[in-house]
């Protein structure tokens, strides 16, 4: 079932994962808010997580302490000013420097070796000092590990500060805490403004002297302090629920602004609530989010060692987000009803998966983009299917759902190697993506080379080739060749105007419909598939020369695939899609569905006289050339001199691109696991006149019932 090039050489054309589901039993209740990890890290739910969280509304925003069922303020914001918060933990000090520019050149090399970084600025002896921070880690070791990482990259040799401090004094307004701060930053002191409660939950102002990250480093503090002090009663800070304040050097350009950063207590819970403002929603901006904003409220906490964001709020209204990310404002209204009800059902189908939350932002659930996506037809479809859930046999329905279904949808076995009865192969009006994509010419260049550009970059003439196709030359400057036909797939040269090419195919951009990923060498083959065995998988130790699909399922969809005659193991056939990886748009990627063939494009098969054929690559032996001008007698040439492909004309017109050595594409339809719903079949549907409930029993089957819940 491989794809091969099986035509008549002519000489003349050388020029050229399980998903458990929590299905809950009759009585199903819903939720009345919902939370939804931002930012987590735990183990296998791995969601990524930062160092800093900067936040501001639009309203203004007050931050709390939550402690059990009471919450204490810490302050208020009444403008759109931001602040960042952090956890309280040990970070690396990379440089401590009077030069604002010196501290922006560390800053930049940081980052050019991946390490994220704060600039803080302190008073020191009635002068700016900037600190420049890497890190937020839990412990003195890590944050040794991270020290020495950093000295070996950068050549930055760095210090461990953290959270041992002194409290020279404790005092009921902020203004008399700053007179003691500002006395010992004069003597160069390390200080700082922390809030306290006390025992009766009144907000007290603190000045605390050091970062110690050891306890000889504590010691020997606290000696330097009393010698120049010695009237000062020293005590060790014992809290366990604080914020100490700091600020942020933030550089544009010549511009500096100065941001209010909070370190918060490990063992602290901090809420940040958007404040209520007439005529506006409150909402809450979170930079690291991409500037998303949030309803509700935004928890951080530390939990299993992890700095950890949470967006809790109404549970509908987080909906409003979801369809909002998931699809778009100006779909059909219809299939937003749609994507709201399978929403809900998947949501609370899900439990309470990470225990500190229900579920992440992610795709790893359902995508979540807050605030910042909603439109006025997603709330109404999400409020006009209020309580609305997808059941069979009284126990939520497993709503599966993707983008689009290449023209088919998948059944489960198909795609986790077990049958869910509801969800049987259906057609799916999938087509919109490709007729909406940009068009791409795959041109020949004078030197033989072949590749992608866009068709708009390409003037077409009247001229044709020898064997009909069409002469065109490139317009633009600087244009991209590329390997396949999207921005994603790789430029191997530019172009400039006036080169001369020819046009081989017209193809669409790849999109969700349809799609190529590659060309794959086989040793870039054998490496994913071998990188994709557990430790009982049994490795190739010969590169992979022959790729093929050996099963299919109802759909069509790979459930079996072989290299050099040997199956390639998965744990279900739908992790063959992460098996294949590619670099697309800088991040490695898997196939986009296993909907595909497999295009061995090293697999020709030459005709020759009386019948006789010969295949390659499975022959050992090479391709040549003996025509004119090489003539009996003189060399053979290597089809299309040295470029890496050749061409093969049939004798039914048909053109098609060869590999000297063994490569492989994967020519593809659909994006996404395929099992259940759609998303531009259910659109497609809409637009026909459906409404949402007949749009659900497409995809889901008849059998299964709407049904409402409180």
């Amino acid at each position: 079932m491989k794809r091969k090039i099986i035509m008549l050489l002519l000489a003349s054309m050388v020029i050229l994962s399980s998903v458990s589901w929590n299905a809950q039993a009759q009585g199903i209740s819903g939720l009345t808010s919902i939370r939804v990890a931002l930012f987590v890290d735990i183990g296998k739910y791995d969601r990524a997580t930062v160092p800093t969280v900067t936040l501001s509304s639009e309203t203004g925003m007050d931050i709390f302490w939550l402690k059990d069922t009471n919450s204490f303020p810490y302050l208020s914001v009444v403008d759109r000013s931001s602040l960042r918060i952090s956890p309280d933990l040990f970070q690396v000090l990379v440089e401590e420097t009077k030069d604002m520019n010196k501290a922006q050149q560390v800053a930049e090399i940081l980052s050019t070796y991946d390490f994220s970084s704060e600039v803080l600025v302190d008073n020191q002896k009635g002068e700016s000092v900037f600190q420049v921070i890497v890190g937020a880690e839990s412990s003195y070791e890590n944050a040794v590990a991270l020290k020495d990482r950093i000295a070996l990259l950068s050549m930055l040799r760095g210090k461990v500060i953290g959270n041992l401090r002194w409290s020279a004094g404790t005092f009921t307004t902020e203004g008399e805490a700053l007179n003691l701060l500002t006395q010992l930053s004069n003597s160069g002191f390390p200080v700082q403004l922390a809030m306290t409660h006390d025992g009766n939950g009144q907000l007290q102002y603190n000045v605390w002297v050091g970062r110690a990250a050891t306890s000889e480093e504590f010691t020997s503090l606290y000696q330097e302090v009393v010698a120049a002090y010695p009237d000062i009663n020293l005590q060790p800070v014992q809290q366990t629920a604080y914020l100490v304040k700091k600020y942020d050097a933030v550089f544009s350009g010549k511009n500096i602004e100065y941001v209010p950063h909070y370190y918060f207590s490990p063992s602290q819970v901090i809420i940040a609530k958007p404040r209520e403002s007439s005529g506006k929603t409150p909402v809450i901006q979170v930079a690291e989010k991409n500037n998303r904003k949030y309803r509700g409220v935004i928890e951080l906490r530390m939990f299993q060692d992890s700095y950890t964001v949470i967006n809790e709020l109404p549970f509908e209204e987080y909906l409003y987000g979801v369809v909002g990310s998931e699809l778009a404002t100006g779909w059909p209204l219809e299939s937003l009803k749609v994507q709201a009800v399978i929403a809900r059902t998947y949501a609370l189908g899900l439990g309470n998966k990470y225990g500190i939350a229900h579920l992440s932002d992610t795709t790893f659930e359902q995508a979540y983009k807050g605030f910042t996506v909603e439109g006025e037809d997603i709330r109404r479809a999400v409020d006009s299917t209020r309580g609305e859930v997808i059941t069979y046999n009284g126990k939520l329905s497993a709503t599966y759902y993707y983008s689009n279904a290449g023209g088919m949808t998948a059944g489960g076995i198909e795609v986790w190697g077990n049958d869910v009865p509801y969800l049987q192969p259906v057609p799916s009006k999938d087509e919109l993506p490709e007729k909406l994509a940009p068009r791409w010419f795959q041109i020949v260049l004078p030197e033989g080379e072949v590749g992608y550009v866009r068709s708009d970059f390409v003037t077409v003439l009247s001229e044709k080739s020898p064997l009909g196709f069409p002469y065109g030359y490139i317009n633009t400057t600087d244009l991209n060749f590329r390997t396949g036909p999207s921005v994603d797939h790789e430029s191997t040269k530019l172009l400039n105007p006036g080169v001369r090419v020819i046009i081989i195919n017209d193809v669409p951009q790849d999109n969700a419909y349809s799609w190529i990923a590659g060309p794959f060498t086989s040793e870039q083959i054998t490496k994913l598939v071998n990188d994709s065995m557990d430790e009982t998988g049994i490795r190739f130790i010969n590169n992979i020369t022959s790729l093929e699909v050996t099963k299919r399922g109802p759909s069509g969809r790979v459930m079996e695939m072989k290299g050099n005659g040997q199956v390639i193991p998965v744990s279900s056939p739908d992790r063959y899609r992460s098996v294949f990886k590619e670099n697309r748009g800088g991040s490695s990627v898997g196939l986009r569905s296993t909907l595909f063939e497999v295009e061995e494009m090293a697999g020709v098969t030459v005709l020759g006289a009386e019948g006789k054929s010969a295949k390659y690559p499975e022959i050992n032996s090479s391709l040549a050339v003996i025509s004119q001008p090489y003539g009996i007698g003189l060399p053979a040439a290597s089809p299309n001199g040295f470029n890496d492909y050749f061409f093969a004309y049939s004798s039914n017109k048909q053109l098609r691109v060869v590999s000297k050595t063994p490569m492989f594409r994967f020519i593809g339809k659909g994006y996404g696991h395929g099992l259940g719903l759609s998303q531009f079949g259910a659109r497609a549907l809409a637009e026909d006149g459906y409404d949402y409930q007949q749009i659900l029993k497409q995809y889901y089957s008849e059998d299964i019932s709407i049904t409402k819940i409180q």
